[in-house]
This record gives C-alpha cells, structure tokens and sequence, in this order.
C-alpha cells in the first residue's frame, strides 16, 4: 500500500518572477478597460480612479523593467568582459589596417595617374584608326577597288578594336592584387560644396518642405529664446498663461548636425549598413540650455544597491522644481564614465529630449567595412552615406518647439 500523498502535493508550483509579473499586468489591463471605455470622465471620483491607474501602470511598468535588467545582467555583465577582452587587439588591427592604407596612397595616386596618360594614350589612338578607317572606305568606294575595299574592311576592324580598348582603359580602375583577396584600390567620394544658396534653398523648398521648415523654426527660435521679438518671417507669440512650456519645448527637432548613428546591421557586401540615431550627452546640455537656461535646471546622481547610476534632472517650471530620473549600468566603451553618460541621457528623454529620434525609421547608409577572419564589420560612414544620414535626420518629424515664445512661420 502506498503511503497518502502529502497534502498540497497537487498545488502548482510558485509562478515565477515573470509570470507573477504577466499576472499581474493582466489583471491591471483588465481593470483598466473596465473604466477606459470610451466615456468622457464627468466626475472628480472617476479622475482619481483613472489617475490611479496612471500611478499604477507606471508602478508596474518600472518593476517589470528591473526584473528584466536582473535577468538580463549575467548576460550583459559576460558581454562586457568579452568586449573589454577582444577591444584592444581588435583595434590594433584597425591601427595596421589604416596606417597602411596611409602607406599607399601615394603609390595608388602615381598608379592612377599612369592609367590616366594610358587611357588619353589609347584615346587618342583609336581616334585617329577611326579617321584612317574613314579615309580608306571614301576612297575605296570612289576608286571602285576590291583590294582597297578589303584594306579598308582590315582598317575599320582595327580602328573597332582600338576603340573597345579605349573604352576598357577609361573604366579601368587601378588596383593592387592581394593574393586569395579583393584589390586594393582608391574610392572615389562626392562631396557636396554650396555655391548658390539660393538656388539651393528653393531646391530644398521642393523636394524637403517640412525638413526645411523644422530648421527654420529651430533657427528662429534659438533667436526667440536669446530675445530677439521681431524676426522676418515669423510671428512672436507669447504665451502668459502656460509661461515656459518644457513639455513641449524639451522635445524640440535637434538640428541634423547633433543627431550621430551608430552602425547596427551590415549588409552582406560590407557597403551599407542599417544605423540608428542618437544624441551625445553635451547635446542634451545644449538643448537644456536653450530652453530652461543655465541656471534652470541641475543634475544629480545616485548609486542603486545593484550598482547601477541613477541621473535625476530637475528643472524649474515656473515656481516649483519639477524632477525625472532613470538610470544605467556601465557601458561596454567607458565603464563609470558611459554610465554617466546613458543615465543623463535617459533621464533627459523622461523630458523628451531626443525622444523622436526613437520614432525615426531605421535607414541603409553607405559605409566602408574591414574583413576579419572572412567576416565583414563596419568601420565608418562614406561622405554619401553621411549626407544620407544628415538628410533622414532633417527629415524627422519632432513636436514643435515654442520655448518662453512660441513661433509660428509667416504664411508668404
């Protein structure tokens, strides 16, 4: 006979951190939509219920964050130490690489120019097999003779093979054979230089209406906030009921020469890779700067019992300080520093610095890429694939920005 199953034997076992937290959000999903249906909120005691319910789902949105941070830290503490170990050796192969790259320049300029003067060489020859062709097939057909028609067949076969070696030696690029490798060779950059701005201007007025118009209206009010009233163009309104209005002013466009990307995807070929945009901490200083003023606004930071930075920033909204934080751990370039740094800008987007970036659609720019043991890594940019770059950046669609002033653009 066996012996009576304990009690509680058949009870599930604990959920774990994830369900409990799944659970949990579920039931407050469903109670939201209890309340949430649509109906315009008439009463002081349904305000305070959804206010709840706002109090709530941030509460919970914050503990399902940690909890994923704690799960996800053995693996980005293990990243950190293959990073910091490969970096360095990685880097000098990097150092190798362009210092010879360097090294041959010289030698690739001199190659370049021979098969220029090769290439006007075989130009030219063709050129002149072509007029000797010619001048043999008039005078073949005023002499009505066989034997001078057969020469000139002979010289217009020649003056066709010369003219295809002409070609090939234009188009050919001079490179320098690597064993079992690609060539080695000069590429060639196009890089744009203004010389009509107005020209330009009425371009970019067709082609990028709004990216233009959101650089004028950063321009204007850059200007605005430093006091300037009266800008052609534009209308100064100001707003004396909301005073400064950092909810909006914060989140304003940046211009594109502030936005950089970082490489995320590489095409197969190494030429084009998938990037993602971001701003630098000293261009969130910049941007708070402008809006708020040097001396209204302060960060702070504080150490969590995990170890991880916390960045709180303040700043003044009429009479009252008005704080947001966020935090990181450190970053797998700069340690302590780079924590710094993420935290800041994390608590920055809190106030909506930077934020639409995160709303940008990602973009194929071109690049250059190194080979390491057959495999492709991005290395950097190309010119055209910064102008790329700078272009989707203008183009981004970011909350408009009134500052102490609000602008608004002239109609013409």
């Amino acid at each position: 006979m066996t012996d009576p199953a304990p009690i509680g034997h058949n009870m599930p076992p604990e959920p774990t951190p994830f369900e409990a937290m799944d659970i949990h959000i579920a039931d407050l999903m469903e109670t939201a939509k209890g309340f949430l249906d649509g109906e315009p909120i008439e009463t002081p005691e349904m305000a305070a219920i959804v206010a709840k319910l706002i109090d709530e789902g941030r509460k919970a949105g914050k503990d399902a964050d940690a909890l994923r941070k704690d799960e996800a830290k053995p693996f980005d503490d293990g990243k950190k130490a293959v990073q910091e170990k490969w970096k360095p050796i990685i880097a000098r192969c990097d150092l190798v690489v362009d210092t010879a790259k360097k090294a041959l320049v010289p030698y690739q300029l001199k190659l370049e120019r021979e098969q220029a003067e090769a290439a006007a060489k075989a130009r030219e020859e063709a050129e002149q097999a072509q007029q000797e062709a010619l001048k043999a097939e008039r005078a073949a057909r005023e002499a009505a003779d066989l034997e001078a028609a057969e020469r000139a067949e002979e010289l217009r076969k020649a003056a066709d093979r010369a003219e295809r070696t002409a070609n090939k030696a234009e188009k050919c690029a001079p490179t320098i054979a690597v064993e079992g490798a690609r060539g080695i060779g000069l590429r060639s950059y196009w890089i744009a230089e203004l010389v009509d701005p107005l020209a330009a201007l009425k371009h970019y007025k067709q082609a990028q209406p709004e990216a233009l118009k959101a650089w004028l209206l950063d321009q204007a009010q850059k200007d605005a906030n430093a006091g300037k009233r009266a800008i052609p163009g534009f209308a100064i309104n100001e707003d004396r009921e909301g005073g400064m209005n950092m909810f909006d002013a914060c989140p304003a466009h940046s211009p594109g020469d502030a936005v950089h990307w970082r490489a995320q995807t590489l095409k197969g070929d190494g030429t084009a890779a998938m990037a993602l945009a971001y701003i630098d901490a000293r261009d969130v200083m910049r941007r708070l700067d402008e809006v708020c003023g040097p001396d209204g606004w302060s960060d702070s930071y504080t150490e969590t019992a995990k170890g991880r930075l916390l960045c709180t920033i303040s700043i003044k909204c009429g009479d009252a300080w008005i704080s947001k934080s966020d935090g990181a751990g450190d970053t797998d370039v700069e340690g302590e520093k780079g924590a710094i740094s993420d935290a800041f800008k994390r608590a920055a987007v809190k106030w909506g610095v930077g934020r639409y970036l995160y709303d940008m659609d990602a973009i194929w720019a071109e690049c250059e890429s190194a080979d390491r043991n057959g495999k492709k890594y991005w290395r950097k940019w190309t010119p055209r694939g910064l102008a790329q770059l700078k272009g989707a950046a203008g183009s981004a669609v970011a909350p408009s920005s009134p500052g102490r002033t609000s602008l608004s653009p002239r109609s013409s």
